[in-house]
């Protein structure tokens, strides 16, 4: 998967508008709640963003996402900061690690660049591999209704930092959404860097999320949305002796 590799290193200069610490407060207050008191396993943390805000709310904090650059970012971030957040080359779909977490969340439509089904129970097999029985697995995921209204449509934007010309297209029949962005990096008063990146994101029906949880040992406890079309699952890992 090389999405994000050459982005990652200004990543966080286009992507100054999401709400980061909105959504932060939203798991925080659901953390809270279902009683995860420590660790976090964080699947597709990106250059880290998530990660921190979650350590300012008292958690210990492990990220892993399958891009290298976004993992190099995020332990630069990491060390800037002083924080105690780690990050991790993993592929979501083979989680490898050894400790056992209280919860583990995926947001920013991670979980849409996966592509089959297949995919989305490899995630759940190995979430509930790391995860203490009990504990929490929250991640959120793009509706298909956010895709259609994106269509078959041309979006730029621009800022200090330069500007993206975003070609979209849903194919409703798969359910893939595909995003073609050139991205003008500036580098210089009048010098830019040109950045193409080629994305695939796929939505998943409620029906085939719950399948894979189910088969994976999970129950859902909430479904809920927000304020960006955006649905949230929440699903406890039951225990193994029941």
């Amino acid at each position: 998967m090389e999405q994000y590799s050459a982005f990652a290193r200004v990543y966080d200069l286009f992507m100054n508008n999401i709400p980061y610490e909105e959504w932060a407060d939203l798991v925080g207050e659901k953390l809270s709640q279902y009683h995860v008191k420590n660790s976090i396993l964080e699947l597709g943390c990106g250059t880290g963003t998530f990660s921190f805000l979650l350590e300012e709310k008292g958690y210990e904090v492990v990220g892993i996402d399958c891009a290298p650059e976004m993992v190099k970012e995020a332990n630069k971030k990491a060390k800037k900061l002083r924080s105690n957040c780690s990050f991790e080359l993993q592929d979501m779909r083979v989680i490898e690690q050894e400790k056992v977490f209280d919860g583990v969340i995926s947001v920013c439509d991670s979980i849409n660049y996966l592509s089959e089904e297949f995919d989305l129970q490899s995630v759940f097999e190995g979430v509930r591999n790391v995860l203490n029985a009990g504990g929490i697995f929250l991640f959120d995921v793009k509706t298909e209704k956010f895709y259609k209204e994106l269509g078959d449509n041309v979006f730029t934007d621009e800022n200090e930092n330069g500007a993206y010309i975003w070609k979209n297209s849903y194919d409703e029949e798969s359910r893939n959404n595909f995003y073609e962005i050139t991205f003008f990096i500036k580098k210089k008063k009048n010098l830019y860097t040109k950045v193409c990146e080629e994305h695939m994101q796929h939505v998943f029906s409620e029906e085939e999320i719950i399948r894979c949880a189910q088969n994976a040992g999970f129950e859902l406890k909430e479904k809920f949305g927000d304020w960006v079309q955006r649905e949230y699952y929440l699903f406890e890992r039951k225990n193994t002796n029941e």
